[in-house]
């Protein structure tokens, strides 16, 4: 017996109805226009692990799942679908006439097909980890089982099931985010490893295709002809225009583009021009150790460097728009139906503590042999407030602890370029979660993520994680992902400094574009404005 059905037919109807005997020829159809600050890396949905691929791929695919434009969880390739009894087995109806942009029909084996590259550890996938609920996926990515033991399966070309090998109620939330979009496997195999990499290297099953990628300056994008859902596309297309040089609020303010990210500073202005604006708290600055050095697989290193930080020095030169941080998920992450920051606590960290700094570095010192900390580097991006809170800290680390460390200022995509390929010591770096679930963060930082840049390897950590995620009481599993949050903090392989709140402001009379704090999901299928 089935334990519940969920079905979004009947409603996502109603609201098509209602919208069919509305007019808005002078709003419908418009191309929207909307500044990113560099370049997608990789459209590919199984690898695409930057906000602006994301951002792409979250306007030009469909999983089973999407969310509609109230960011709640809303029918995407599958119609509806049913749940087990235990909770362990979904069961997903595709529509019958979802295609992809070159008309072949979107099948339950493409999806079967992605989430096996998902698995596949060849793949690399960054996001492996958060799939890891479904029955075998770990195995898989660990090398004890093959990509075909992988719990999903097409019961025909329109029926996938899906196993998890414990319950998850973020399941749903998951199925709507970027990695987890389909994949036509015959087409995959025709890019020749060049899939993602250019418009022609993709088929499209979203509401828009990319018409043309004009790289470092613009990606233009058109309504999918083929795309068919209940909720019909309102917006033309959209037009993302490459600013690497930075935003400016004056591009919106004269009309030039129609909704761009805004600081907290310019807010005030946005205010006053009457134009609307969503906020939120959703990401968090760190310093992060790279485990792979020798001198940073060392805790006690770590920790002499993390104690000797006065990290209150520098919430006075904060800008508006950041704040102290005293945890590391930000306050926009949820656990089910309220913020996980209320429920796990607020205060985890450490107190400034010079003395206990000097002893955990001298031990560090002496385990490894060295009488002095070796040439060591903080990279970082060059914009505000970085390198005053670096200088900050370098005065800390000088006084407490004779350390003498060198800041290297860079832009910030070359920063992630090297921590992502180990081209580092020390790096600031922003951390923010791809769904709404404390384990999307905290997922970077098990052993076999395939985004774990850090070296990290807790037993600790990974048992705390894992119960977390395998509870079923949502008490226990606050309980655990706070103690999997503790632990991290506690090996100081990372170092919270301050939270950071992004805020999105639309143009004079636009609309209905759905903003929201995980990477990527910024939705504009019923987006309008003045034509």
């Amino acid at each position: 017996m089935l334990k519940k059905i969920t079905a979004f037919l009947l409603a996502a109807l109603a609201v098509s109805l209602l919208f069919a005997g509305c007019s808005h020829s002078g709003t419908d159809g418009q191309i929207l226009r909307y500044d990113i600050t560099s370049e997608p890396i990789n459209l590919d949905p199984q690898l695409a692990n930057d906000h602006e691929s994301m951002l792409v791929i979250q306007n030009s695919f469909e999983g089973l799942l999407t969310v509609d434009e109230d960011n709640q969880i809303a029918q995407g390739v599958a119609e509806r679908y049913e749940v087990s009894d235990d909770d362990l087995i979904y069961t997903f109806y595709l529509r019958q006439d979802a295609k992809w942009s070159d008309g072949t029909p979107v099948t339950a084996e493409d999806f079967v097909f992605a989430f096996q590259r998902l698995a596949d550890p060849a793949t690399l996938s960054p996001h492996a980890s958060s799939f890891f609920c479904i029955k075998n996926a770990q195995s898989i990515y660990q090398g004890a089982a093959g990509v075909e033991e992988l719990g999903v399966t097409a019961l025909d070309s329109h029926t996938l099931q899906i196993t998890l090998d414990y319950p998850n109620p973020y399941f749903p939330t998951l199925m709507a985010s970027s990695a987890a979009m389909p994949c036509n496997e015959e087409f995959f195999l025709s890019t020749k490893g060049r899939y993602g990499l250019d418009a022609d290297m993709l088929l499209y099953n979203g509401p828009f295709y990319i018409r043309k990628w004009s790289h470092g300056e613009y990606v233009s994008m058109r309504q999918n002809p083929e795309y068919v859902s209940e909720k019909e596309t309102i917006a033309g297309g959209i037009a993302f225009y490459i600013q690497e040089d930075g935003l400016d609020l004056d591009r919106l303010l004269d009309g030039e583009i129609d909704a761009m990210p805004v600081t907290a500073d310019e807010l005030d202005t946005v205010a006053e021009q009457g134009l609307s604006y969503d906020s939120f708290e959703d990401t968090v600055w760190v310093l992060a150790f790279n485990g792979n050095n020798e001198v940073f697989q060392n805790a006690n290193i770590r920790k002499g460097l993390s104690y000797a930080m006065d990290r209150q020095s520098y919430i006075e030169i904060l800008p508006s728009y950041m704040s102290y941080a005293q945890a590391l998920v930000p306050e926009a992450v949820n656990m089910l139906d309220r913020s996980y920051r209320s429920v796990a606590g607020e205060d985890l960290m450490y107190d400034y503590d010079p003395e206990t700094a000097k002893q955990f570095f001298n031990t560090g010192l002496a385990e490894l042999g060295l009488e002095k900390l070796e040439k060591t580097t903080i990279i970082y991006p060059d914009s505000d407030p970085h390198h005053l809170a670096l200088s900050l800290m370098q005065g800390n680390w000088q006084t407490n602890l004779s350390a003498y460390i060198n800041i290297e200022p860079l832009p910030q995509d070359e920063v992630m370029a090297k921590v992502e390929s180990g081209d580092f010591d020390i790096a600031l770096i922003p951390l923010k979660a791809t769904y709404d679930a404390p384990e999307s963060l905290l997922n970077n930082f098990l052993a076999e993520s395939g985004s774990n840049y850090y070296g990290y390897n807790s037993t600790a950590f990974s048992e705390a994680l894992n119960a977390a995620l395998e509870s079923t009481d949502i008490t226990t599993k606050a309980s655990s992902f706070a103690q999997a949050e503790q632990v991290l903090l506690d090996d100081c392989v990372v170092v919270p400094l301050y939270y950071q709140t992004s805020s999105y402001a639309m143009g004079e009379d636009v609309t209905d574009i759905s903003f929201s704090p995980f990477s990527g999901q910024i939705h504009f299928k019923y987006a309008r404005k003045p034509g």
